[in-house]
């Protein structure tokens, strides 16, 4: 039986997805692209629509896979801030060292 509330895991998922993280590529850095600009990065994280979507571009196996976000419930800017939290995890998880985060103008 787990006591702890929804929130209460989703610090702890989060807490544990920092500590996995290679302490030698630093945290995740949230790099702001255009739509066309282009990534060098092998394996990389891209943030899209808003921040409503995440993929996994991973050009060494050849595959893009979706990436799941927890907006936590929340509205508004706050939704919006806890779906990149979630990415940047997701890129911690994945031993990321940049989330690329599409800018339309």
């Amino acid at each position: 039986m787990n006591d702890f509330t929804d929130d209460e895991q989703r610090a702890a998922a989060t807490a544990a997805s920092v500590l996995r993280a290679d302490p030698g590529l630093g945290p995740v850095e949230i790099r702001y692209i255009r739509p066309n600009d282009n990534i060098r990065d092998d394996r990389y994280i891209m943030l899209l629509f808003g921040g409503e979507r995440a993929f996994l571009i991973d050009r060494l196996k050849g595959r893009t896979l979706s990436v799941p976000l927890d907006d936590g419930g929340l509205t508004g800017i706050d939704r919006l801030a806890k779906l990149q939290a979630s990415a940047i995890a997701a890129a911690t998880h994945e031993r990321l060292r940049f989330l690329y985060v599409v800018k339309h103008d």
